[in-house]
């Protein structure tokens, strides 16, 4: 996705460049900045959270500084963090903090979906999606947010590292949404999210049989998981996001809490 990378440009400059992929899949987009424009981007340092990609930053800073070449070889060296048992565990309530930061890496990685889960009975099923070749990330997430953290099943592209993916489905995913939304930039993903949060609002009180869900909820569910699947849309298939209006079914929360 372009969106959020180009944040990254209209703050720090630098170039926007586009590498197509030899599996027909989705062109690859990179933002790079170099020299000194690079050094606009300390800004950035106090707000990173993993103490390699902080580390690794100082660094190329100290290069441009100093053009010391034994620094490139410091930077390949720092160890990666390898499993989720690293970070220490949070209760939610003290991790409102770390919110600005999860959503910044939700704009350009995150996933919002609806899956259907069972073949013409209307059931669906809320879920967030992380999906990274850095498990270090994943496993943050993972961690602080709860959730499963699994290898992904896709067949791995020649020469790629494998990815890793957090899950989290469900009426979890309400309270992590609800903070998400507060400080996501891009409106595309920001509009996804609300259709997976407002599915998780939706969960019948009756259990999930067709039988105990109404029929005015699994049409809400549907219209939600349509809006939600155009909104996902990337490359050439992608549309414009501004026609689309997330509703809210209030009516549905009152009935809820009855």
């Amino acid at each position: 996705d372009v969106e959020p990378i180009e944040v990254f440009r209209s703050y720090f400059g630098g170039n926007i460049s586009l590498r197509k992929r030899e599996d027909n899949a989705n062109p690859i987009f990179q933002w790079k900045v170099v020299g000194e424009k690079l050094q606009k981007a300390d800004v950035i340092l106090p707000f990173l959270k993993l103490q390699r990609k902080r580390k690794s930053l100082e660094l190329c800073f100290q290069h441009w500084q100093t053009k010391d070449a034994n620094l490139i070889s410091q930077i390949r060296s720092i160890p990666r963090t390898t499993h989720e048992s690293s970070f220490k565990r949070l209760p939610f309530s003290e991790i409102s903090e770390l919110f600005p930061y999860f959503a910044g890496v939700w704009d350009g990685d995150g996933c919002s979906t609806i899956l259907k889960q069972r073949e013409g009975f209307g059931e669906t099923q809320p879920m967030l999606v992380l999906e990274m070749c850095d498990r270090e990330i994943v496993d943050f997430w993972g961690c602080l947010l709860g959730g499963h953290i699994r290898k992904s099943g896709r067949k791995a592209i020649i020469n790629h590292d494998p990815s890793f993916r957090w899950e989290l489905t469900g009426k979890a995913v309400i309270p992590v949404a609800e903070n998400l939304l507060k400080f996501m930039r891009i409106p595309r993903k920001r509009k996804a999210l609300a259709c997976v949060l407002e599915c998780a609002k939706l969960t019948s009180i009756r259990g999930r049989a067709r039988h105990g869900v109404p029929y005015n909820i699994l049409k809400q569910r549907q219209h939600l998981r349509e809006l939600c699947q155009l909104l996902n849309r990337r490359g050439n298939a992608k549309i414009d996001h501004e026609s689309i209006i997330v509703p809210t079914f209030q009516d549905t929360q009152i009935w809820m809490k009855i």
